[in-house]
């Protein structure tokens, strides 16, 4: 189960189950302290962690602005990561990417890094493909054979990372890729040039940040994949979470 971790008015911590769009969550309300500042906060915090780590809890979403992820990490619990869902809609994110900085995806040379080719890396290279002018294809395992059956597929000759400086910008799909060009970076910890992801028609819940929420309905499968559209985040956000590139995002 995931946890739900939450700042609550009353006097101590408070715990009950709920469902999000059919999703089962163990919320946890962490009283404010009244008095012994950071030392009361911190203990507040460790307990709700041990209780959610007791009622076989390990990851957690909570809201924007909660800034003691490190304590939760103490425990063994850990924020819900939006990689896994970011690198599932590359491809849209790619031309959302694009159409920013006022380039046609026909005219487009992208480039696809990362460690190893996965599913996702796959998939979005293969959905990139016929759709952009030029493909440079940058990973220490599995390049070749990607390169070789976009090539056989649709006929692209499809660049190596050498070419990687070369790109109107890159997919990350790990850290590491050549600097240079505008970047979208799909792993935890990395910048989206300020776009992110949300559902058409369900509103983001309260209290939660909103990528992380829907990462998570996505895995369990309450929403599509094609229910999600890529749109700006927030102008004013703000950076007060040591997970602000994921949770600063719009839902």
């Amino acid at each position: 189960m995931v946890g739900r971790i939450e700042w609550d008015n009353g006097r101590k911590l408070t715990a009950e189950r709920s469902v999000l769009y059919g999703v089962p969550l163990l919320r946890v309300g962490l009283p404010v302290p009244k008095r012994g500042g950071a030392r009361a906060t911190a203990r507040a915090v460790r307990k709700g962690a041990n209780y959610l780590w007791r009622e076989g809890c390990r990851r957690v979403l909570a809201d924007v602005g909660f800034a003691a992820w490190d304590l939760l990490a103490a425990v063994g619990l850990r924020p819900v990561e939006p990689e896994p869902l970011l690198q599932a809609m590359a491809a849209p994110l790619c031309f959302a990417g694009l159409a920013q900085g006022g380039i046609a995806p026909e005219r487009a040379v992208v480039a696809l890094c990362g460690e190893r080719v996965t599913e996702s890396f796959s998939a979005a290279a293969e959905a990139l493909c016929p759709a952009v002018r030029s493909l440079i294809i940058s990973a220490q395992s599995g390049g070749d054979a990607l390169r070789a059956y976009l090539y056989r597929e649709y006929g692209a000759s499809v660049l190596d990372g050498i070419a990687a400086g070369r790109a109107d910008l890159t997919l990350c799909f790990s850290p590491g890729a050549p600097a240079g060009a505008p970047r979208l970076e799909l792993f935890a910890g990395g910048s989206t040039l300020g776009l992110t992801l949300r559902h058409k028609s369900l509103p983001p819940p309260d209290g939660i940040a909103p990528l992380p929420c829907l990462t998570l309905l996505w895995e369990t499968g309450a929403v599509q994949a094609e229910d999600i559209v890529v749109t700006q985040a927030k102008a004013d956000a703000s950076a007060v979470n040591p997970h602000e590139h994921q949770e600063n995002l719009i839902f």
